[in-house]
């Protein structure tokens, strides 16, 4: 569902991309299926903050030398935070009843909140080690900034996610 909702500029259709594994290849297996994107979320968040924690080391430091670039969990969060708003849209649009499934469910808008808030935290985090800033970790600023548009943070305002920490490139 969440493909409709996201903009071609980031459809990259090769078999490494996330738009593939996590869009494209999940048809296959419920496809409509909205807890398996939080759950892929989740599991980036959570990487996504040992990659943080790891930039903080003596041996980031050391591999920083010679390490250019890795595309790891920190953009595949920012990924799947686009991937679980393209989600939320394309459902109020097009599947209502899945849209007030959502919306009315306690636990899971829990979950949500608790994990978007940390993959807010997580991107801001980055920030500071990412490539631009001399570290070597890609921080897609091109899907931040669809993530924080207006239209984005209006898709979780309907179901009352909070989205304090909004991401900005400096």
């Amino acid at each position: 569902m969440a493909e409709s909702a996201i903009p071609e500029r980031f459809k990259i259709r090769n078999p490494s991309s996330r738009f593939t594994r996590y869009i494209i290849n999940s048809k296959a297996s419920s496809g409509n299926d909205f807890s398996i994107l939080l759950d892929e979320l989740n599991a980036h968040v959570g990487a996504g903050r040992m990659e943080i924690d790891f930039a903080q080391t003596d041996l980031y430091a050391k591999l920083r030398k010679s390490v250019t670039l890795l595309d790891g969990n920190i953009a595949g969060t920012a990924d799947l935070m686009m991937y679980v708003v393209a989600y939320l849209k394309a459902a109020r649009e097009s599947d209502r009843a899945g849209h007030e499934k959502i919306s009315k469910s306690p636990l899971l808008l829990t979950h949500l909140q608790r994990v978007w808030s940390e993959a807010e935290r997580v991107v801001a985090a980055a920030d500071e080690f990412s490539v631009r800033a001399g570290g070597f970790y890609h921080v897609p600023e091109d899907v931040l900034a669809f993530v924080s548009s207006a239209d984005s943070l209006a898709e979780l305002d309907r179901i009352g996610i909070e989205h304090p920490l909004k991401y900005s490139s400096k």
